[in-house]
Parts: C-alpha cells; sequence; structure tokens
C-alpha cells in the first residue's frame, strides 16, 4: 500500500459520506505537500526518516484504519437496503466519516515534529509558495466560472454540481428528485469566503511557528496545536455556515432515499460495492 493510496481510501469515505470534495482536498493538500517532491525539495536524511516514518503510518492506516473505513461503508449499505434512512442517522455517518480524518490527521502530526524542526528556511518558503499558489488558483478557477453570471446563473451552475455527484451514487435522476435538490441549493450558504479566509490564518500560523520558533523546547506542543486545533483559525461564521449546510444535506439524502427506483438502487448498491471491494483489495496488500 502505498503513501498516496493511504490518502485515496481517506477521501472515498470522507466524500461519500457527505464532505464535499473540497473539503477532501482541502484537508488533505497541507500533509502532501510535506513529501511530494515538487512541493519540498528534501534531504537525504531528511528523505530517510521520512519514508521510515511513512512506513509505520501505512501498516497503521492498513491495519486499524481501512477495516473501519469498511465497517461504516457495510453499515451504510445494509441501512440504504432497508430502504430509508433518517436525517440523524446520515448526520452519524458524515460523523463518522471526520472521525477517520480527525484520526489520520491526529496521528500522522506529532510525526512530523522532527521533519519540521530541521526544515530549513528554503524549504518552509518553498512549501507555502506551493499552498498559496494553489490557493490564488482556486481563486482564479472561481472568478472564471462565475464570470458574468447573473444570480440565477450561478444558482444553475451549483445546482448542477450537486446533481453530478448524486449521480455519481445512484445514476440519472428523475424529474421528481430534482425539486428536492433545488430546495436544497436554494438553502446552500456558500463557505469559500469564510473558508479561505480561514487557511491564510491558519497558513500564516503554521509558517511563523516554523521560521521563528522551530528550535524552541516547547515547539512539539505548539506544532501539534496549531496543527489539530484548526478551530482556533476557523471564526465563528464557518462552523456555523457548514453545520447549517450539513443538516441540509443530511435531509435531502433522506428525502431522496425512498424514492429511488431498482435500478437507482442497483447502481448504489454497486458503487458502494466496489469501494468495499478496493478497501478490501488495499488491506490485503
Amino acid at each position: 500500500m502505498t503513501f498516496k493510496r493511504l490518502f485515496v481510501a481517506a477521501a472515498m469515505v470522507l466524500t461519500l459520506a457527505g464532505c464535499s470534495t473540497t473539503f477532501v482536498y482541502n484537508n488533505l493538500d497541507w500533509l502532501v505537500h510535506w513529501y511530494l517532491d515538487d512541493y519540498v525539495d528534501l534531504d537525504r536524511q531528511q528523505k530517510r526518516e521520512f519514508d521510515q516514518k511513512m512506513s509505520q503510518w501505512l501498516d497503521w492506516h492498513q491495519q486499524q484504519e481501512l477495516p473501519q473505513y469498511r465497517a461504516q461503508l457495510k453499515q451504510l449499505r445494509e441501512q440504504l437496503n432497508q430502504g430509508a434512512m433518517t436525517e440523524p442517522q446520515w448526520l452519524e455517518h458524515f460523523e463518522q466519516a471526520r472521525g477517520h480524518w480527525e484520526r489520520l490527521r491526529d496521528t500522522l502530526v506529532p510525526d512530523l515534529v522532527p521533519l519540521a524542526r530541521t526544515l530549513s528556511d528554503k524549504q518552509i518558503a518553498s512549501i507555502f509558495k506551493e499552498l498559496e499558489g494553489n490557493d490564488r488558483e482556486r481563486r482564479e478557477e472561481r472568478a472564471e466560472q462565475l464570470e458574468g453570471l447573473n444570480q440565477q446563473e450561478i444558482f444553475e451552475v451549483r445546482y448542477q454540481e450537486v446533481v453530478e455527484d448524486l449521480e455519481r451514487w445512484v445514476g440519472e435522476l428523475h424529474d421528481a428528485q430534482i425539486e428536492p435538490v433545488k430546495v436544497y441549493q436554494s438553502r446552500y450558504r456558500s463557505t469559500f469566503e469564510p473558508w479561505m479566509a480561514y487557511r491564510q490564518r491558519w497558513r500564516d500560523a503554521v509558517k511563523k511557528l516554523l521560521i521563528e520558533h522551530r528550535s524552541e523546547p516547547d515547539f512539539k506542543r505548539r506544532f501539534v496545536e496549531v496543527m489539530t486545533r484548526v478551530e482556533q483559525f476557523q471564526g465563528d461564521e464557518l462552523p456555523r455556515l457548514r453545520e447549517v449546510n450539513r443538516q441540509h444535506y443530511a435531509h435531502l439524502l433522506a428525502q431522496l432515499l425512498p424514492g429511488l427506483d431498482d435500478k437507482q438502487r442497483s447502481h448504489l448498491n454497486r458503487e458502494l460495492s466496489e469501494l468495499i471491494g478496493d478497501i478490501n483489495s488495499m488491506h490485503e496488500e
């Protein structure tokens, strides 16, 4: 099992359980940038130490985490096949998925402390140049996507994105299934600006810590805190909007499930079974 597949497995479960692709990417990219040579050029000793840790992470993830992903997916498949799921049941799956991500983060972050201490100013600059560049690209792509559109047209773009996400799992939606999606989208509140502001605050705090304090005795405590207690950078608006959207999405899924026809249920079962099969393959490697 490779480092990349570790994150693919986590991303699959997070995406399925109500976390958007954007959420998954934004929460995984910070760690990927520590490793990929395009973002930071580790020296030989750093690479050796990182590879040793990576081997431990992969073993832990394969033995401890993949079975939990599989168990959740099997439970979800069983509940779906019973014909209906309530909003609280969906919300519980969202929480389980978030728990998977938090365990992954909380396990890996302390192991990054020795590497963080050895990073040069040039390496730190490389990491944050890439992170900042990614955010600029997000803003540019968003501006390009929405350029010249009125509010109704923006609504249609976002609505179609939700439809595409749902149709990945159940196949083509019927006309009667479209209206609940439109209602959901009308209630959805964009988190883009508060999310980008949060990323900036978090990034500035990590960068300052690495540059100014990585040789200090309490660096480990401060590093773990800034990397795992991210709510301190989120402010009030982002958590509030995310919770509102999460509730609305759970309501949408609870509405749609009872109305799936046999073809759609078969499609959903096939997607879930393939996902479980992928996790089984990774667990057996």
